[in-house]
């Protein structure tokens, strides 16, 4: 008994559809500018220098108490937006050769970043159904990049999209941060796996999404707390904590199953069936969301004879939110075209942004070290957890004198749902800075591992 087979090349376009470049443009447009204006908008060229480390200073930390601790002069970073370089190499074309599906998510999820290895999508997807005159199923994908999905692993995706602007007025930080955030994750059965192996005859797979869009300022504060003379600790402590209200544009918070069985391999037939349900809200459709989170942060600095150590601890996301939308239910199989019921409601979240960091870094005294080659010297460390992901990472910083610039080399690793590593420099003259780094990341959707340049610039004030 033979096999059926179902080819579709050049499944890196996806299905063929009416051309949108400018619209597509104009959004990268909007997203690159805002970057450029925002300061510390994105990540900073430094920290992805030392594997994307964070470092206890600046007013846009994740640990509302760094805002406290200043060093000598107060740095404000701006990154490039190289990605969108990356993005006319990609092009918003879909009937061109050149566009590619997954490279457009890789690239565009990184707007300061040119990728010189995006992911790119399969460009031929085999599907087999029959095998020895069993009804087994079998996906082959050649060229491209390997998918998540043919691992047997759950499939992650988790990319936060946030344009803060933040500075101090009087005693307080203010600040304006539009963001974009995405978490979703499939979860296959054993079965399923298969059928990107040796093939399967049934398998299913369940999974979450959750996204949300909105506009949120905040006001933070930050202090240092005095001890009493007769406390045994030597050091100095600070807290800060910081509040968000924010009005929320788009919500999704989704659960779903699915599931299929290869009932007979001569005619490929096979059956499926599907079900899901959540809420979800959009602005001008069913109505606007109303928040606020809060942010809580305590740091302490110890000097030693060898320099100064920073530690500090972050709880993020406390808090909760209302939205005006619809709940919603969808199911089907092979024999409906599916059944989709939602209902107007109000509903509520709380901590569901929920996150913990942990900070600890080391200032080096550089002369009491006896390093005399050093300028400076910085190991940094952090280690969270924030809306179901698990990051951490390690870096450093080493500062040289040339004449009346400083010139640093950095360089740091970290886990981010999978391996990220970085190699830096930057130098400093007077009030103005120029930061490059090369930094690697694994690709959403993919088991690549990406490489990019980032260049950012920087200023004393």
């Amino acid at each position: 008994m033979e096999a059926s087979n179902f080819h579709c090349s050049d499944a890196r376009a996806g299905t063929r559809t009416a051309r949108r470049s400018p619209v597509l443009l104009l959004a990268i447009l909007a997203l690159t500018l805002a970057t450029i204006t925002s300061g510390a908008a994105a990540q900073d060229v430094r920290s992805l220098g030392m594997g994307s480390v964070g470092t206890p200073t600046g007013f846009a930390a994740v640990n509302p108490a760094f805002a406290a601790i200043q060093d000598e002069e107060t740095w404000a970073s701006v990154p490039l937006p190289l990605g969108a370089l990356g993005l006319l190499r990609v092009g918003f074309d879909t009937e061109a050769d050149t566009f590619d599906l997954l490279t457009l998510l890789d690239q565009g999820t990184h707007l300061t970043t040119y990728v010189f290895n995006p992911a790119h999508g399969p460009e031929e997807v085999t599907i087999t159904i029959g095998q020895d005159g069993q009804p087994v199923a079998r996906v082959e994908t050649a060229g491209g990049s390997q998918l998540q999905i043919t691992s047997g692993n759950p499939v992650n995706f988790s990319h936060q999209l946030q344009l803060p602007i933040a500075f101090p007025v009087g005693p307080v930080v203010v600040g304006v941060r539009p963001f974009v955030t995405l978490d979703g994750v499939v979860r296959p059965d054993e079965e399923f796996s298969a059928l990107f192996g040796a093939g399967t005859r049934s398998g299913s797979a369940d999974g979450d999404l959750k996204a949300e869009a909105g506009v949120g300022i905040n006001v933070a504060y930050a202090t240092q707390i005095h001890l009493p003379e007769e406390s045994e600790f030597n050091g100095d402590l600070f807290v800060g904590v910081r509040a968000e209200p924010y009005i929320g544009l788009a919500k999704v918070d989704a659960t779903g199953s699915g599931s299929v069985t290869v009932t007979n391999a001569a005619n490929a037939d096979f059956e499926f069936e599907y079900e899901a349900q959540g809420f979800y809200s959009l602005v001008g459709q069913t109505g606007l969301g109303f928040g606020v989170t809060f942010d809580l942060g305590v740091a302490a600095v110890t000097p030693l004879d060898e320099g100064d150590v920073t530690v500090g601890m972050a709880l993020t996301g406390l808090g909760g939110s209302f939205w005006q939308g619809q709940s919603f239910e969808v199911s089907g199989d092979q024999d409906s075209d599916g059944e989709t019921t939602a209902t107007d409601e109000r509903e509520s979240f709380f901590f569901d942004r929920f996150g913990v960091q942990g900070n600890v870094a080391f200032d080096a005294d550089v002369e009491a070290l006896a390093m005399e080659d050093l300028a400076s010297l910085l190991v940094a460390a952090e280690m969270g957890y924030s809306a179901g992901n698990f990051s951490t990472h390690v870096g450093g910083e080493a500062g040289f004198t040339a004449g009346d610039a400083l010139v640093f080399a950095r360089a740091g690793v970290g886990y981010e749902a999978g391996f990220v590593f970085g190699v830096g420099t930057g130098v400093r003259y007077g009030g103005f800075g120029v930061d490059a780094a090369l930094h690697g990341y694994r690709s959403p959707l993919s088991e690549n591992q990406a490489v990019g340049a980032s260049l950012g610039l920087s200023f004393a004030y």
